[in-house]
């Protein structure tokens, strides 16, 4: 086959995305053999959600001291802080100026924070960020400033470092020669379209995406390579090799990756399909089968590094909340769909024991104005909260709350640089040494390095300590044993909980018959001492059960005569 026509049939096979399992993939590759063996690496894994069009983390994350501020800023999309669907107090054991409440919608948020599985950044952006949405997208993905116009991502960039070309000096070896070389793609991303954020410096991008890997096998074996036996020494020539080169390769991923997807199987775990209220927009969940899929690929073995999975609908100037009620609406079923398929997504990770190799951020291109405009929307803004999920993230509030009375041209303030988080990701996470993520992130200077990279935000636990999560879920909910106990005439039952709802209280017998019914009322976040009459009762052993919200808990009493 000439070139012309290899090239030009190649194009139209890599036009559409691969897809596996129904969702399209883009398989980041590389042109050089990725020879650096797996367990030389902690084989930890990041996935990057992307919010495209800006979120209104106002909306999102509602600073609780400065409510009145809050409401007067946005009085006609303003998440309401009374009624059946206020905003959700997310910890009420934090300082009154740092306490938040998140969208009525992101209960599931709440169950993972108070799990010790969600840390929040407040205030995240770059300096003089302009409100583009294609220059703040690219500022994120190349991980620089807004005066860099680099032509790679750091994502690219820690995979160039991670997985050098020809590490042995022989560039004759095929690309995946050896047992235990890698034999996954590095990166994937979830849906069509390759990012900057996968480029690696000083080459083409590192992606492929292919419709139909049976379609695609086809066209790569009617190919005579053999014809092709030279490159010219130009850049069509390194273009022509790249192809060549990927087309090597595709075949080793394709059969990869549907190796692993078949090992996975299907998951027991109960994704979201739907907003599961009234609203005219969004109600199918775009990320449940990408995370789904992530799942899948993880129980199935694939050592990825990286996953890139997208939701949009962000860019809110109109209709983000229903005029009638500002807790519906497009902006809420965003925040449903992410909060429900995250939560499905860590319970799957729980189930299949991968849960300990994973961490997901959150990014945005820019936040919206603090001020809403006058069609129920808001403009394009500046700084954002950035959402860290897993098991590994230092959970908790990071940064004060935004001041509302000292806004920048209507903008909250930054109060974060976005590569104080990645930087303690890529070192803390995903395992590189100071000197490599100082490359990643080009910071050459001891100004820079001092800026972002020994002033970081410290969202991972990066020491791993066993139990962390347990011990902040117990700094939060607890149920405490009965004073006194033995109890003759009456006890006191003491407890914490962190959430304002409806509690039960009950005392059971040991044949598991429920004796009395001490609380079965709304009860305010905070501590409660229950004071416990048990005259009547027979002498003997009894078991009392809380119920709050998600959080359940027994301890045994005995009663005496």
């Amino acid at each position: 086959m000439k070139r012309r026509n290899f090239l030009k049939r190649l194009s139209q096979a890599s036009a559409t995305p691969f897809f596996l399992g129904g969702m399209p993939v883009s398989l980041l590759a590389n042109n050089h053999q990725l020879a650096r063996m797996i367990n030389e690496n902690n084989g930890n894994v990041l996935v990057v959600l992307q919010m495209h069009g800006g979120n209104d983390g106002l909306n999102m994350v509602i600073p609780v001291s400065q409510y009145s501020n809050y409401y007067n800023l946005r009085p006609n999309i303003a998440i309401p802080e009374s009624g059946n669907r206020k905003y959700i107090e997310l910890d009420n054991t934090l300082p009154d100026e740092d306490k938040v409440g998140v969208h009525p919608d992101m209960l599931g948020v709440k169950d993972l924070y108070d799990r010790g599985r969600v840390g929040i950044v407040h205030g995240v952006s770059y300096e003089n960020a302009n409100g583009s949405h294609f220059r703040g997208r690219d500022v994120f993905f190349m991980g620089g400033g807004y005066e860099d116009t680099y032509r790679s991502g750091w994502m690219g960039r820690f995979l160039d470092k991670e997985y050098p070309a020809y590490p042995d000096g022989d560039a004759s070896n095929l690309p995946y020669d050896g047992q235990n070389a890698m034999k996954d793609p590095p990166g994937l991303e979830i849906g069509r379209g390759v990012s900057l954020i996968f480029r690696r410096d000083d080459s083409f991008p590192m992606s492929l995406s292919v419709d139909s890997p049976v379609a695609f096998h086809d066209l790569l074996e009617s190919i005579d390579q053999q014809s092709i036996t030279s490159f010219p020494d130009s850049n069509y020539g390194e273009e022509l090799k790249y192809i060549m080169d990927m087309d090597e390769q595709s075949h080793v991923y394709g059969e990869r990756l549907k190796e692993v997807y078949d090992k996975g199987g299907e998951s027991s775990i109960t994704y979201p399909e739907n907003y599961p209220y009234a609203t005219s927009q969004a109600l199918t969940n775009p990320l449940s089968g990408q995370f789904q899929l992530i799942a899948r690929l993880l129980r199935g073995g694939i050592q990825t590094r990286f996953f890139l999975v997208r939701i949009g609908g962000f860019d809110t100037h109109a209709n983000q909340v229903e005029s009638y009620d500002p807790t519906f609406g497009h902006h809420a079923a965003l925040m449903y769909h992410i909060s429900s398929a995250v939560q499905a997504f860590q319970a799957d990770l729980r189930a299949s024991g991968t849960e300990d190799k994973v961490m997901t951020i959150t990014m945005s291109e820019f936040g919206r104005r603090a001020v809403s405009n006058g069609s129920y929307g808001t403009d394009h803004g500046d700084a954002w909260p950035l959402m860290a999920f897993g098991k590994w993230v230092n959970p908790g509030v990071f940064g004060g709350t935004p001041d509302l009375s000292n806004l920048k041209s209507g903008n909250l303030r930054m109060q974060v640089d976005y590569r104080q988080v990645l930087t303690s990701v890529m070192q803390n996470w995903m395992g590189s040494p100071y000197d490599e993520v100082a490359d990643v992130f080009k910071l050459d200077t001891d100004e820079k390095k001092a800026a972002f990279l020994d002033n970081q935000i410290p969202i991972v636990n990066s020491n791993f300590v066993t139990g962390t999560s347990d011990e902040f879920f117990n700094d939060r909910f607890r149920l405490n044993n009965c004073f006194p106990n033995p109890a003759k005439d009456e006890t006191v039952i003491n407890f914490y909980i962190n959430n304002s709802g409806q509690v039960k209280l009950r005392l059971f017998n040991v044949e598991g018959k429920e004796v009395k019914v001490m609380v079965d009322s709304y009860l305010q976040f905070g501590e409660h001492d229950i004071k416990v009459n048990v005259r009547g009762l027979a002498p003997g052993m009894y078991i009392y059960k809380l119920e709050a919200g998600k959080f359940t808990a027994s301890r045994k009493m005995n009663i005496v005569s």
